[in-house]
């Protein structure tokens, strides 16, 4: 393994070389048959990684301020996962935490580590340091992060390219919202690291929100409940389809006042399928009378747009769990509705 020679231009058209000198060969061959159930072998062989020249040579590069150490340990902490996750190695014994080695790099790269990593982030092509030692997701993690720090630190938030075009500001935490997700997306699957996923995906509703993307939003609080549902977490990932209904809700909103019908429909349809999948899991989590209110909830959604058939399918649901012991009101009222609501409204 060895790091590719990259030239990374920086604002004032100085140039870095990155080093292109290879780990030693017992080294590399460590690494490939390295056995990641024995703690000590890891710890050992991660130490010695983490004082080579090459990485400290690199660390030198990438990072200003700070414990450089620290840095070195990050590098090294978050390469171990990617040889882990490639052979297929558990990861418990690796030193440090993934999310500590995260939130190390992210907080002293350099501008030129910056310029690297949104290169390798923006094509898969490039060879350079992130792309050659750093996970994928964890490239999207860290690029989401610098744009964040970039949008911050900028003079002009509302400065345009040109008529008609989003604000630099805007781009920059769309882009940021967009890597946030990806990286998500990847931890859920690929890394199985659903501490991160959830994190992820909630860093970028937060971006989402700022530039008033509330679709996205809504589908970010989705994929939280897809994977807390997962995990079994039958509860909690209920009250995240719910939040997730909610903004669908509140999108379905926004276009009402644009008096634009299709998407008032299309997303109220999704608010609709959100509550009635956040009542499933109420009921996986043995709660009729909250999977019963969910469900009457989807139901009035559903009449709303016309979908009587559907609105009276999760009115007849909301009884079906009312009459497992929820309020005689509400049992009450849900029949009638099975009755009288799910027919075409006036």
């Amino acid at each position: 393994m060895h790091f590719d020679t990259a030239i990374a231009k920086i604002n004032n058209n100085a140039t870095i070389a990155f080093p292109t000198k290879e780990l030693d060969k017992n080294l590399k061959k460590r690494l490939e048959t390295l056995n990641f159930n024995d703690p000590l072998a890891v710890k050992e062989l991660h130490e010695i990684v983490a004082k080579t020249t090459l990485v400290e040579k690199i660390c030198d590069v990438f990072f200003y301020g700070g414990e450089l150490r620290a840095c070195h340990k990050a590098c090294t902490t978050l390469f171990f996962f990617k040889i882990a996750e490639r052979r297929g190695q558990p990861m418990d014994h690796i030193p440090g935490t993934r999310e500590e080695a995260l939130k190390t790099v992210a907080t002293w790269m350099s501008p030129v580590a910056q310029t690297e990593l949104l290169a390798a982030v923006k094509d898969q092509s490039i060879s350079n340091a992130f792309s050659m030692y750093f996970s994928v997701h964890d490239r999207y993690f860290l690029a989401a992060k610098v744009l964040l720090i970039q949008e911050a630190a900028m003079p002009d938030k509302d400065a345009k390219d040109g008529p008609g075009k989003m604000t630099h500001s805007h781009v920059k935490l769309q882009a940021a919202a967009d890597h946030f997700r990806t990286a998500g997306l990847y931890y859920a699957n690929q890394a199985k690291n659903p501490a991160l996923a959830i994190a992820s995906f909630q860093l970028a509703q937060n971006a989402y929100r700022d530039v008033r993307w509330l679709s996205q939003v809504a589908e970010c609080k989705q994929a939280v409940g897809a994977v807390l549902g997962k995990k079994g977490l039958n509860g909690e990932a209920a009250e995240a389809f719910i939040d997730s209904a909610k903004t669908f809700e509140e999108t379905a909103a926004d276009y009402e006042k644009q008096g634009d019908k299709h998407f008032v429909r299309v997303f109220t349809q999704s608010a609709a399928i959100m509550y009635k999948t956040g009542a499933k899991f109420f009921e996986k989590d043995k709660k009729p009378v909250d999977a019963g209110d969910h469900f009457m909830k989807c139901a009035d959604l559903y009449r709303a747009i016309g979908d009587h058939a559907r609105a009276k399918k999760n009115y007849q649901k909301a009884v079906d769990c009312y009459n497992k012991g929820g309020p005689s009101e509400k049992l009450t009222l849900a029949k009638e509705q099975v009755q009288e609501r799910s027919q075409p409204a006036a």
